[in-house]
């Protein structure tokens, strides 16, 4: 699988969990970008959207 399609899976899976409203992920840099409803969902419902991936781990930026 190539890197910019493991990328979209990985922007996929994030865009359809329930309270996000936006994801982009960034092959490059390994890191993806996620708005969503912190009343909605949360950092452990997002690690399990992206559980396949060995590179991506889920943190909250400042």
């Amino acid at each position: 699988m190539s890197c910019a399609t493991f990328t979209r899976i990985v922007e996929k899976d994030l865009s359809c969990e329930r309270g996000v409203n936006a994801a982009s992920a960034n092959d490059m840099l390994d890191a993806a970008v996620v708005d969503y409803d912190l009343a909605t969902t949360d950092e452990a419902m997002l690690s399990r959207a992206i559980g396949s991936s060995p590179s991506y781990r889920v943190r909250q930026l400042a």
